[in-house]
């Protein structure tokens, strides 16, 4: 598996530190009902629990997990500094090109290409197959924000001591130009 410098995104030193702090905490945050977002802007896929009856859920931290833990192209071996510390963040792209978004040691965004938007998904789908989650929407070059404030504060309440700034909680980073489809 390659990996390569995103092109698209820079270095993330706080989104870093909130994996960081997801790792360290992980038997604490593992499973939790509340579905919990990982605060993310690089995830074109929205996911659904049946059994719930939810839909148009943000990339929920229990299902990274999963990814983490079985996913081939979800961990890796950073492109810049050479360190086995990338945790998939997000994947998806446009309609030629797709693929995972992760990072954390150096700070450095990397991407895995798997190609488009429509094999990107159905890859993602075969890797969580048996799991409460699925697709719920696809939106073509734009993504599906988690929202940073649940998880930022649940770390905090755990007494993570290494939180970015909360100034951190009101950035925004505004769509490419996108398309939605729901499945």
């Amino acid at each position: 598996m390659i990996w390569e410098v995103s092109q698209r995104y820079g270095k993330d030193e706080d989104l870093s530190l909130i994996i960081k702090g997801c790792l360290k905490f992980r038997s604490e945050l593992d499973n939790d009902p509340s579905h919990l977002p990982f605060p993310q802007e690089s995830c074109c896929y929205s996911f659904k629990v049946e059994s719930e009856g939810l839909k148009d859920v943000p990339l929920p931290l229990n299902l990274l997990f999963l990814l983490w833990d079985t996913a081939e192209a979800w961990t890796g071996k950073c492109a810049e500094c050479g360190q086995e510390s990338l945790y998939g963040i997000g994947c998806g792209d446009m309609l030629a090109s797709g693929g995972v978004m992760a990072h954390i040691e150096c700070h450095q965004r990397n991407y895995f290409n798997i190609g488009g938007l429509s094999r990107t998904g159905r890859d993602l789908e075969s890797k969580i197959t048996g799991n409460k989650y699925r697709i719920s929407t696809a939106g073509y070059g734009m993504y599906f924000t988690g929202n940073k404030s649940p998880l930022y504060n649940r770390l905090k309440e755990l007494g993570y001591k290494y939180l970015p700034s909360e100034s951190w909680l009101d950035e925004v980073k505004t769509d490419d130009s996108s398309l939605t489809i729901k499945t």
